[in-house]
């Protein structure tokens, strides 16, 4: 079981400091984050919510073309964020500038829990 006080990554990620704490939210920031097509356990274990929670937004997300499926593996369906997608790419480029502009709060001692994600989010 998990422990109320464990973090997961989108508890500090930008995405999530913007926009709040929705399903919704979080599975993007996740899918930006992994970089790579993901299971929906990843999803929502680094989340920070159920499969049944992931489960249910996702449809709407890759109607609305800023998620994609991209392959099965072992009967589990795959997810990544739709690179072709000019909603994804720009919102990949505004994750960017929000950890440009929490960086430099961070610089200046203001915020020391927000997470940097390892490498941009490959939006070409």
């Amino acid at each position: 079981m998990e422990n109320e006080e464990s973090q997961h990554y989108t508890d500090n990620a930008a995405l999530t400091r913007l926009f709040g704490d929705s399903p919704r939210t979080k599975i993007l920031a996740v899918l930006l984050q992994q970089g790579r097509d993901t299971n929906v356990s990843t999803i929502a274990d680094v989340g920070g919510m159920s499969r049944s929670s992931v489960y249910r937004h996702l449809d709407d997300l890759i109607e609305l073309g800023v998620v994609e499926k991209t392959r099965e593996i072992g009967g589990s369906p795959l997810y990544q964020i739709d690179k072709e997608n000019r909603v994804s790419k720009e919102l990949a480029e505004l994750e960017w500038a929000l950890v440009d502009e929490i960086a430099e709060e961070t610089d200046e001692g203001v915020d020391d829990d927000f997470e940097i994600p390892e490498s941009p989010p490959d939006s070409n």
